[in-house]
């Protein structure tokens, strides 16, 4: 009887460390993306939030004003996009906005795309999902 618990008990703790660390994991996703003139942040919270971070690194004066579409999963199937044109504050723009979406739709993906679009000029960024 001794040895079946401590065999079990070890099992048992293993078991509720994993389902432990699966829930803590789907509180937010992280993707990062660089192109040419720009760097994307994007984080995806537990509740449909997410929070952008972009930041202007071209070589020429920073626009003032950018629009920005970037991809995310929304409740259609093929997913969905949400366009922005914000006002950047020297280089950086910093916003977070409530896209009612379940995050669980990011366990899976891998990969999203941002278009930034600035003085007649576009650029598709590919971000990738940070472990």
């Amino acid at each position: 009887m001794k040895r079946f618990i401590s065999l079990l008990l070890p099992l048992l703790i293993i078991l509720l460390l994993i389902s432990c660390t699966s829930k803590s994991a789907l509180k937010k996703f992280n993707y990062e993306g660089l192109g040419g003139n720009w760097h994307i942040s994007e984080e995806f919270n537990e509740g449909g939030t997410i929070k952008v971070f972009i930041k202007y690194i071209g070589n020429s004066t920073p626009p003032q004003k950018v629009n920005f579409i970037f991809e995310h999963l929304s409740t259609i199937t093929s997913g969905g996009y949400c366009e922005y044109s914000k006002t950047l504050d020297g280089y950086n723009i910093v916003f977070d906005d409530k896209l009612n979406d379940d995050i669980k739709k990011y366990a899976n993906n891998e990969t999203l795309e941002t278009t930034i679009n600035w003085n007649k000029q576009d650029e598709k960024i590919a971000l990738k999902k940070v472990k």
